[in-house]
């Protein structure tokens, strides 16, 4: 019972500093919230530079750099849930870098589809039956052959 529920308050933990770590904004960026989990596990943070530069490494689009997450992560889980540890940074990480679905992206993806810019723009040209002329006035009658268009 002890095992199950060192698990859940780890998993808490986990979930508690991913939390926070993704909320930084820019990417990159540091907040007070996330600068008191970095203190609290006696975490020393990047440089200025050194996080952005790590943030735009990962593509990361929001969130503390990866580094740091990692390093939170490692502390938190100790060396006897790694695996744990291994899938919070993974999770993090699609998290961090999930870039955003556009208002019109459902929209543009059809339209790369079915592609109708292809075809020359035009009418529909109504045309004689029996000789093949266009019709040149409202009446449905051709001026060529004198034959009804229908």
């Amino acid at each position: 019972m002890s095992q199950q529920s060192d698990l859940v308050n780890l998993g808490l933990a986990l979930d508690r500093a991913g939390g926070i770590a993704l909320d930084v904004e820019p990417a990159g960026g540091i907040l007070p919230p996330w600068a008191g989990v970095l203190t609290e596990l006696g975490i020393s943070p990047l440089g200025e530079d050194a996080r952005f530069a790590a943030a735009q490494a990962a593509k990361q689009t929001k969130g503390a750099p990866l580094p740091e997450v990692e390093a939170v992560f490692a502390k938190l889980c100790g060396p006897a849930n790694a695996a744990l540890c291994a899938e919070a940074v993974a999770r993090y990480r699609e998290l961090a870098t999930a870039r955003p679905k556009k208002m019109f992206s459902h929209a543009m993806a059809a339209a790369k589809l079915n592609r109708y810019d292809e075809y020359a723009p035009g009418a529909y040209v109504l045309r004689c039956p029996s000789c093949g002329a266009p019709r040149l006035k409202a009446v449905l009658h051709c001026d060529f052959c004198g034959a009804d268009i229908k």
